[in-house]
Order: C-alpha cells, then sequence, then structure tokens
C-alpha cells in the first residue's frame, strides 16, 4: 500500500500530463462553441432577418407605405429569444382628417363629425416628430356641431380622448387598426413558418423530449464545461507547488 507521500507525489507527477489533457479539452469545446456561434449567427441573419425583410416588403405590397404602415412588436423577429416571434406586428391605416389640432398630451380634435372614426378602445396611432406613438380611445369620440357664429375650432370639430399621454404639439398624423397576422395568406405562413424552424433550432432547450439541437443551450452548456475544466486545471497546476512541501 502507498504511504500518503508516494500518493502526494504520483499526484504531482501526473500533473502536467493531466494539465495538457485539460487544456486540450478545453481546446476542443471552444471549437465546439465556435461551430455553434456560427450556426446560430447564420440562422439568425441568414433566415431570420431575410424571412423579416421577404415579410415587410411583401405586406408593403398589400398596404402601400403611402397610406399604411407596419407597427412591430417587442417580440417581432427577436429570434434569440424564446418569446421571439415573426408575427407580432400590426397594420395601421392612415386616416384622412381635416385641421387635426393637439390640445392636451391625451387629447386631441379635428374639423368635422368624425365620431364614428373614434369608438372606445379602438386602437390609434399618431405621427410625431420622427416618432410613431399609440394608445387606444379612451371613451367614445364627441362631436360640437357647427356654429357659424363661431367656425372651427370652436365648432365643427371632434375631440377624442386617449388612454395615453403621449401626444405633443408636433401631432401631425392619425392612424388606426387595420389589420394583424391571421393565417390564412400562403405566402405569410410560408414565411413564419420557415421563420419559426430557425427561431426553434436556436432557442429549443436539450432534453430527452426536445432534442439536443437547440444552438443556445448548447452553447451554455459546452461554456458550463469549458468553465468547470479552467476551474479543474489551475488546481492541477498547482499541486506542485502545494503538495510539494509535505512530500
Amino acid at each position: 500500500m502507498s504511504t500518503p507521500q508516494e500518493t502526494l507525489q504520483s499526484m504531482i507527477n501526473s500533473a502536467p500530463a493531466k494539465s495538457a489533457d485539460i487544456a486540450s479539452s478545453i481546446t476542443a469545446i471552444e471549437a465546439q462553441i465556435a461551430d455553434f456561434q456560427t450556426k446560430q449567427d447564420a440562422m439568425k441573419q441568414g433566415v431570420g432577418d431575410v424571412a423579416a425583410t421577404r415579410l415587410e416588403d411583401y405586406l408593403k405590397t398589400l398596404y402601400p407605405v403611402s397610406g399604411y404602415h407596419q407597427k412591430k412588436g417587442l417580440t417581432y423577429n427577436a429570434i434569440e429569444t424564446a418569446s421571439g416571434t415573426l408575427t407580432d406586428w400590426k397594420i395601421y391605416k392612415l386616416l384622412a382628417l381635416a385641421d387635426i389640432a393637439f390640445k392636451t398630451s391625451s387629447q386631441f380634435i379635428c374639423r368635422g363629425d368624425k365620431e364614428s372614426s373614434f369608438k372606445k378602445d379602438d386602437d390609434i396611432g399618431f405621427t410625431l416628430t420622427g416618432i410613431k406613438e399609440y394608445s387606444t380611445v379612451a371613451s367614445d369620440s364627441v362631436y360640437t356641431p357647427v356654429d357659424p357664429l363661431n367656425p372651427f375650432p370652436l365648432s365643427d370639430f371632434t375631440t377624442v380622448d386617449i388612454s395615453d399621454s403621449v401626444l405633443d404639439s408636433s401631432l401631425s398624423e392619425v392612424w388606426k387598426f387595420e389589420t394583424s397576422y391571421t393565417p390564412g395568406d400562403t405566402t405569410i405562413d410560408e414565411l413564419v413558418s420557415q421563420w419559426n424552424f430557425a427561431h426553434d433550432y436556436i432557442v429549443t432547450p436539450l432534453g430527452l423530449v426536445t432534442g439536443t439541437y437547440g444552438t443556445q443551450d448548447n452553447i451554455a452548456k459546452l461554456t458550463d464545461a469549458k468553465n468547470m475544466l479552467n476551474t479543474n486545471k489551475t488546481k492541477v497546476d498547482n499541486t506542485s507547488a502545494s503538495f510539494g512541501p509535505f512530500v
């Protein structure tokens, strides 16, 4: 049976080779991580971004930018997040309104009787200086009839109250929700299916049921393994210095 000192000496003697083996394993893992990252970047840029661009171009053929615009939600084309989708978008239509006037951060008026255009909970958008803001109609709009003695803006105008304080004096256009994603358009559905395939390839965690292809979870688990091996290597590399005085 080996003495404690002999066992310690054996650990010291084997440390260089063990350290070299660990270093080799770390290098191999780094290569695997790089490969998964390259594939993930390719799916994001080559599928996700391209599918989103194709979708946007197609929507413009259905809803020309002269009278419509696409609002993209927070999860739109977020292909590297679990909640990402290619369906988080809305189309808004530009309303033909005369003499739009800012009143407060949550109220505006426009000429004429537009009560039918603004009902409670309607989803609407606004063009301000360089940005779009969105809200909902807080209550049914109110029309103030024509008074020949008090022309616009004292009469013949519709008052619209909105739910959020997003307006300012630069208000120039008002938009109204037109449509959002609904399955049935074959062009859109195909792009969504293609995007979903890449999204699943990236974000699906490893598991007995889910498989082992998810690039993010592979990268995460390989990174954990690399960090563990680096910790082990540091320990092995310090074997001689720490155990030498006891041999």
